[in-house]
């Protein structure tokens, strides 16, 4: 009888064909068949493989089997995961704790440190990298997931085809692959080019040089490989105008959260509403209006008990939580929303508008107002836990003895490195009302120096073999930035191990993404975001050269950088 006719019965304990069961056994359950003729089985004594006419094909059992896809068949025994020939026979001795299944000649496997790779059909690796995930090879080239979450494309040799690193991506079909950035969904080349500048909330792959796409306000169209729009299956389900009248009244959100804040609401609960309303001292029928308002926003859940509790996202307005936002949201609230309600101040002339109305730049009035100062070093802290915790992982210190963090802030990123860094010293180097506020770990404590001074001013003398400015440069415009750059150069000795490491958000040329902080940048400092060119460009004239950029998440990149030969 011919397998490839035969089809899984209903209740998926045998096979059919034109719905006559073809053998007489009944199993726990079956799967379909896959050349050589074989289909995966279940019975009281284990899994295993059976042909056509329902007989096992060998004596072994396992705990699960799969299906044959190139002569070869995952299975998992209680040793672990590994692949099996027709005979029953293991194709390689080594256990895994999981396999997929062979395409084009290679297979995902998972070993048991959690780390994913390819297996070639000997059961070899083909390359010697692992990564968080990988995909299977279509088309030569399969998906691979980093340490980090971000996705790209290598080949079977293991070599990134085109070094893109994107949030989420897909296989190529037919020289195009879906892929995902912060703005949504876009197909990519074999460059790894997006090939339009639009961004959607789904894409399907090109058919036949057609693509159904939905755009975030809910329209399906049809797109050519161009990108162009050729046709229209759905109406927007959001029209602009709802859109434009909500953004307008987008502080309505802003000033919710900071009542919330203001009477410390996420650290009651969970609670119910008439606990709450004793708590934050409020009538009940205005908590229950904000607590309804923070719920359509995501932030907040209630039981059928009645008891409100945080949503993941509102268990950051906790104070006790390890990433913290309560600071921040203070912090945003005042004099960032004063200069903010004035930015045509800062389009029209270019200037900040916080120097404009406090009459001196944002660091310097953070040394007249202490309590301030203390809030703002407090939400950097947070941020360098949440955004920078990677850093460590993502650089190679044992070449390196010290390293200086140049306006590190009150240390927090300085004093990881060193926790996992016992040979390193480190210098952490900023403002003098700054450094009164660093509390140095005691086990750190003869191996950091704190060095106060203004960027801009002579520095005292210190040398080091490496150097981080983390979200610095981004507060300056280019002439400033350009000059703490040379100064940390002279900071440096001639050694060519020598390194620069910056931690900044890389502005990629032609998107929108990170357009509001960079008018936050005019608007507060002067400041502004960068491109990749416009880094290299800052590097060469102090005296640098960038030789690697190592994305760290969506917020932040590392830019290495080494002296300058001459």
């Amino acid at each position: 009888m011919h397998w490839q006719t035969l089809e899984v019965s209903p209740d998926g304990t045998h096979h059919v064909k034109g719905g006559a069961a073809v053998y007489s056994a009944r199993f726990l359950s079956v799967l379909k068949f896959h050349n050589p003729g074989f289909a995966p089985a279940e019975d009281d004594s284990g899994a295993f493989h059976i042909d056509a006419a329902g007989e096992s094909i060998y004596t072994s059992r396992f705990l699960r089997t799969f299906g044959f896809y190139e002569e070869r068949a995952a299975v998992q025994a209680e040793s672990g995961w590994y692949h099996i020939l027709p005979d029953g026979s293991p194709l390689y001795s080594k256990k895994f704790a999981w396999c997929g299944n062979f395409q084009e000649g290679y297979c995902a496997v998972k070993d048991f440190d959690g780390k994913f790779y390819h297996i070639d059909r000997k059961g070899g690796p083909p390359y010697r990298q692992t990564f968080r995930y990988v995909g299977d090879f279509h088309d030569r080239y399969a998906v691979v997931q980093n340490a980090e979450g971000f996705h790209t494309h290598i080949n079977e040799a293991g070599h990134f085809i085109h070094g893109k690193w994107l949030i989420d991506l897909d296989v190529y079909h037919k020289g195009f692959a879906k892929a995902k950035d912060q703005n949504g969904w876009f197909h990519i080349n074999l460059q790894g080019q997006s090939i339009y500048s639009q961004r959607y909330k789904n894409v399907e792959p090109f058919y036949n040089g057609v693509a159904r796409v939905e755009t975030h306000r809910g329209e399906l169209r049809l797109i050519n490989e161009k990108g162009e729009k050729i046709g229209q299956l759905r109406e927007e389900l959001e029209d602009e105008f709802h859109q434009v009248s909500a953004e307008l009244v987008s502080y309505w959100r802003f000033y919710t959260l900071q009542s919330a804040i203001e009477v410390q609401l996420f650290d009651y609960l969970p609670a119910s509403l008439q606990e709450l309303a004793q708590y934050i001292d409020l009538p009940e029928t205005s908590t229950d209006k904000l607590l309804c308002a923070l719920q359509e926003m995501g932030y907040l859940e209630i039981a059928e008990s009645g008891q409100w509790t945080c949503t993941p996202k509102g268990a950051f307005l906790q104070s006790a939580h390890p990433y913290s936002l309560m600071e921040a949201g203070r912090l945003w609230k005042e004099e960032h929303l004063t200069c903010w309600s004035n930015l045509t101040y800062a389009l029209k002339t270019g200037s900040p508008v916080f120097s404009h109305l406090f009459e001196k730049g944002w660091f310097d009035w953070l040394k007249d107002h202490p309590g301030k100062n203390q809030q703002y070093h407090a939400a950097l802290s947070t941020y360098a836990r949440r955004d920078y915790k990677a850093f460590c992982s993502s650089i190679n210190f044992s070449k390196h003895n010290s390293l200086a963090d140049v306006g590190g802030s009150t240390g927090f990123l300085l004093f990881s490195v060193l926790d996992q860094n016992p040979h390193l010293n480190g210098t952490l180097l900023d403002l003098p009302h700054v450094i009164q506020l660093v509390n140095i770990p005691f086990h750190l404590q003869d191996r950091v120096h704190c060095v106060s001074t203004n960027f801009f001013e002579e520095w005292p003398s210190f040398h080091t073999e490496s150097a981080v400015l983390s979200r610095v440069l981004h507060d300056w415009p280019d002439q400033e930035a350009l000059q703490i750059l040379k100064r940390v150069r002279a900071a440096f000795s001639d050694n060519p191990n020598n390194r620069l490491y910056l931690l900044e958000k890389v502005q990629e040329k032609g998107s929108s993404q990170g357009a509001l902080l960079n008018l936050n940048m005019l608007v507060m400092t002067g400041g502004v975001e960068r491109s990749l060119e416009d880094f290299e460009d800052l590097l060469k004239k102090s005296g640098f050269v960038l030789e690697k950029v190592v994305r760290l998440n969506q917020a932040s990149s590392i830019l290495i950088a080494k002296q300058e030969t001459l």
